[in-house]
């Protein structure tokens, strides 16, 4: 083989490995690092029981990733949970494995690992009033959130509905300004110097991008 076909062939390994690099990128852009729970659950039969573990799983996962990659705090991560379904996070998931099964008649346990779609997630959390990438950019949307509250500026939350309903004359007290109606959450301005306030009311939020 002359020196020109071996200068053709190394190009030709070295495009292949740069392709191959390029698509393994790519790929990781479209979901976020592997999460694994392990679940427990009984129902009236096997099948039953293996579907409430995956939807449990999912479900702890998405609360993980919430907290972990979108930087939220405990209550605004449950508040967004409760305000979907599971078949909304089950749609969220890129992909998942399953290890160590063990199940009888009425009961499954597993080791479950998934991958949540960045693209799904983020149409899941815009649908309720939640801007990824303002919450995901290394915390410097919590830090504006704080300059907010303590200057007195306006802070934009998100609530679930029926907790905006349950307590509609304290909020409506405290001057909150609906910027997002819909079936399961509602998203408002407040005033940042009533923010003390609105937390003593105990109720499940989010912080969301104002409008």
């Amino acid at each position: 083989m002359d020196c020109s076909c071996l200068a053709r062939l190394r190009m030709l390994v070295v495009c292949a490995l740069f392709l191959c690099a390029v698509c393994c990128l790519h790929a990781e852009d479209e979901y976020f690092p592997c999460k694994y729970v392990e679940v427990k659950h009984r129902a009236v039969d096997a099948v039953s029981a293996k579907a409430k573990a995956l939807a449990s799983a999912f479900r702890i996962a998405f609360l993980d990733l919430l907290q972990d990659h979108m930087k939220m705090d405990k209550n605004g991560a449950e508040s967004v949970s409760c305000a979907v379904s599971d078949g909304q996070v089950f749609d969220c998931v890129y992909d998942y494995s399953v290890e160590h099964e063990k199940y009888s008649d009425s009961f499954y346990m597993a080791e479950i690992s998934c991958r949540f779609s960045r693209k799904n997630v983020s149409a899941l959390l815009e649908s309720c009033g939640i801007w990824m990438g303002e919450i995901s950019a290394k915390g410097s949307s919590l830090d504006r959130i704080d300059r907010n509250s303590d200057s007195g500026e306006s802070v934009g939350l998100v609530v679930c509905l029926d907790d905006f309903i349950c307590h509609f004359q304290k909020l409506n007290e405290l001057g909150c300004r609906v910027t997002k109606f819909s079936s399961l959450v509602v998203a408002f301005l407040l005033d940042g110097c009533h923010m003390s306030e609105f937390q003593g009311i105990g109720i499940k939020y989010a912080h969301t991008q104002m409008q």
